[in-house]
Parts: structure tokens; C-alpha cells; sequence
């Protein structure tokens, strides 16, 4: 294949770690693979649940396209799945390394090496970590993790001072409601907040 130009594949072999003493066995210097062997415990073949000469085809995005042993001999196609393969790739980049697609910001997408990859949130409130003395508050249209807010913390500065109990004082004298002043959690803001909050302060 490199003969007729097809220079796009890498080709890998890794042996168990026991056969690390066998390597100089699998290639020579005239042939264009790398060779290595797993680490102890053979973490590699079990993530891939590989057994020996099993033969694993990958597409330029890294997805799976055979996987199969090949004791008895290579599939007698696999010249042509190869080349099938090659002619895939893009000849010009999909995008600009360091490009990034944020319409959905829960589902953000950014470019490497010339292809699109979504990037993995992981949100707090979703992956059952507490929010200790407040309440998980609704994420802005840009955002997609709630945030942790303590309650009585109406200026949103992570801190409960005078500022937020005067904020507190408001909402009850115009018969408002904010959760974040509902410090005791009972639906209602009322004095009792406005006490809870005083011995926060002075604590």
C-alpha cells in the first residue's frame, strides 16, 4: 500500500507482558509498524477484552470497524476496507483546532486536530453531590450546570452579610419571594429568617 501511496495508517502491536523478551520476533527494521508490550496485569487487552492475535481496525475518528482473530490469516478484503477507509478522511480539515460550538451548552463541541468532539459535563446537582446549607439554583440560557448557592446569600457573592440581610427585609416589606431568603425552608419568608440570618452573621 505505501508503494501505491497509502501512507495514512498506523499499525500498532501489543503483546502480552510476559512476551516483552519476544519483540524483536514481530518486526524487522524494513517494516513500517511499532511494537510494544502491555503492562502488568495486561490492562489493555482487558479494556479491550482482547485475546492473543486479535486484530482490531480503527477509522481516522478512532471508531471500531473490525475486530477479529486472525490466527487463521487477515480477511482476504482488508486491502480494500483500508483503502474504503482512507478515502473518508476529510482532505481539508472539518474545523480549526481550538473552535468551539456552544449552542447547546449542556452538549458543547470543540475542534481537534481538524474533527468535532463533544465534551463531557458533568454537573454537580446530576452526579448526586450535595449542596450543604443551600439549594441548587436553575442555570442561566448559557449555562447548563446549576449552581450551588447558600441560602441567605441574595447578592450571590458566596458570603452572608448585612447587604443580603437587608435584601431579606426587602422581600418581606414588598410581600416578595425568593428562595434563597426561605433560610429555614418552610415556603414562607418571615422574621424568622430575617433571626436566622443574624445568627449566621454574627456567628
Amino acid at each position: 500500500m505505501l508503494s501505491d501511496g497509502y501512507d495514512q495508517v498506523n499499525l500498532i502491536g501489543i503483546g502480552y507482558s510476559y512476551q516483552s523478551s519476544s519483540l524483536n520476533n514481530w518486526s524487522n527494521s524494513s517494516q513500517n509498524s511499532s511494537v510494544c508490550y502491555d503492562n502488568t496485569n495486561n490492562p489493555t487487552f482487558s479494556n479491550w477484552g482482547a485475546s492473543q492475535r486479535d486484530f482490531y481496525l480503527l477509522d481516522h475518528n478512532g471508531n471500531l470497524v473490525i475486530e477479529q482473530n486472525i490466527s487463521s490469516g487477515l480477511p482476504n478484503n482488508l486491502e480494500s476496507i483500508i483503502i474504503d477507509l482512507i478515502n473518508d478522511i476529510p482532505t481539508s480539515p472539518e474545523c480549526t483546532n481550538g473552535d468551539e460550538i456552544n449552542i447547546n451548552p449542556c452538549i458543547p463541541q470543540q475542534c481537534i486536530d481538524g474533527n468535532w468532539y463533544e465534551v463531557i459535563i458533568d454537573c454537580q446537582e446530576q452526579t448526586g453531590i450535595p449542596c450543604p446549607s443551600g439549594i441548587y439554583i436553575e442555570p442561566s440560557a448559557d449555562e447548563c450546570c446549576s449552581v450551588c448557592r447558600l441560602y441567605g446569600d441574595m447578592n450571590l457573592d458566596n458570603s452572608i452579610d448585612v447587604s443580603d440581610l437587608v435584601s431579606v427585609i426587602n422581600l418581606i416589606i414588598n410581600n416578595d419571594y425568593n428562595v434563597l431568603a426561605d433560610v429555614n425552608e418552610d415556603g414562607s419568608i418571615d422574621v424568622t429568617d430575617i433571626v436566622t440570618l443574624i445568627n449566621i452573621i454574627i456567628s
